[in-house]
């Protein structure tokens, strides 16, 4: 499965700015075994206290799925 998100972050208090936008690719794959999962999910993040500069940043996880179909 192959996933696009866009985010943008924003703080409310003392007045509405935003303070963060978040673009990343998920890519999520079953493999070894029907329960197993691997993911990968690079980023760019352009954060306010940078100054918006470009952050690259990347996830990888495992997950494994554990009990009976119902």
């Amino acid at each position: 499965a192959l996933e696009y998100s866009w985010n943008n972050f924003f703080e409310t208090q003392p007045n509405h700015t935003l303070c963060e936008v978040l673009l990343h690719i998920e890519y999520r794959m079953r493999f070894w075994r029907k329960w197993l999962f691997f993911e990968i999910r690079p980023q760019i993040a352009f954060r306010e206290e940078d100054d918006f500069k470009p952050t690259a940043g990347i996830t990888f996880a495992l997950e494994a799925v554990f009990g009976k179909k119902s």
